[in-house]
């Protein structure tokens, strides 16, 4: 095999050795369904109950902790933000998608996050001067549990969610 040839390899073999899959969902019949309510980004999903939510940056970012897994995310941020977390910010989007009633992108991308990268599906709006975005760790079509979780994601149109 050609000396050059050799880093190459590895650096693919260390890429697709730390790119992580779908996690698993949660056995039916393990978990009721709850109502998560994110009064800083003013919104309302249902989520198995063993998904602990996990707020950062005031609530703006929120990690949905479940197992050793984090399949869902939702994000309240700017451009700024987003691109300096590694989100879709600077990705083509893969089509239109809706998100609590608003019209906006469906984002397909690679995450990485260290050495360990994820594919992500992610539903992004604009909504009170930023954008807000539900992502799910998916390798494409979203499973049944996630599917309800985006159906379920209402967004709180009252005069008090309306303030930054």
């Amino acid at each position: 095999m050609p000396r050059r040839l050799v880093p190459v390899l590895a650096a693919v073999a260390l890429a697709v050795a730390c790119t992580v899959g779908e996690p698993p969902e949660p056995e039916a019949g393990s978990y009721e369904w709850t109502t998560y309510t994110n009064e800083a980004a003013g919104f309302t999903m249902e989520v198995p109950d063993v998904y602990g939510p996990y707020e950062q940056a005031g609530g703006r970012a929120v990690l949905f902790r479940w197992a050793r897994d984090v399949p869902v995310k939702a994000y309240w941020t700017t451009a700024t933000e987003a691109e300096h977390r590694g989100l879709w910010f600077g990705e083509s989007p893969a089509g239109a998608a809706t998100l609590g009633g608003l019209d906006g992108d469906r984002y397909e991308y690679t995450h990485c996050d260290g050495p360990v990268c994820s594919r992500m599906v992610s539903f992004v709006v604009p909504w009170r001067g930023r954008q807000l975005a539900l992502e799910f760790r998916s390798d494409g079509e979203l499973n049944a549990t996630n599917r309800r979780i985006l159906d379920s994601f209402t967004l709180q149109r009252t005069e008090a969610a309306a303030r930054p």
